[in-house]
Formats: structure tokens, C-alpha cells, sequence
């Protein structure tokens, strides 16, 4: 299944480390229950963390915070890494 999903959404991981595909892995999901935890999560917390620092520096913090995971995450594993969970 793994590599299905690979094959079929592209990846982020070693040997496709770009800023795109550290935005695209960030924005994927690899089942509802990946997803709904996800936006609940996202509502809860982003909607104060936004409110406090505004919408731009919240796009900011959250896109540059996904890239970093990423590309820390293949730094320690060599599974391919998909969701915004890092």
C-alpha cells in the first residue's frame, strides 16, 4: 500500500526533498482519520494562534514550520513522509 501511495501522490523523502513537495506532503493525508485528526487539531489550536499573531505571520509559521519537520524528519528516517503532523 505504501508504495502504491507513493506512486500515486508523490512523496516527500529521501531523494525528493523540494520546497514544493515538503508544501505538497505537509497539505496530504493518507486516510480520513489522518485528515480529521488533523483539522480538529488545526481548529483548536490555529484558531487562537492565529488570533493572536494575524493571518499572515500564522501562513508564515505554518508553512515554515511543515518544511522544517519535513526535511528533519527524512533527516532521522528513510520512510517517506506524508500529513502536517511532521
Amino acid at each position: 500500500v505504501q508504495d502504491s501511495f507513493k506512486r500515486q501522490a508523490g512523496h516527500f523523502g529521501p531523494g525528493a526533498m523540494t520546497i514544493s513537495s515538503a508544501i505538497k506532503a505537509t497539505l496530504r493525508h493518507v486516510d480520513a482519520p489522518h485528515l480529521v485528526g488533523n483539522m480538529l487539531f488545526f481548529l483548536l489550536f490555529g484558531f487562537f494562534v492565529e488570533r493572536r499573531i494575524g493571518t499572515q505571520r500564522f501562513l508564515l509559521l505554518y508553512t515554515g514550520s511543515s518544511i522544517v519537520a519535513k526535511v528533519a524528519a527524512v533527516l532521522v528516517s528513510d520512510n517517506f513522509i506524508v500529513g502536517a503532523s511532521g
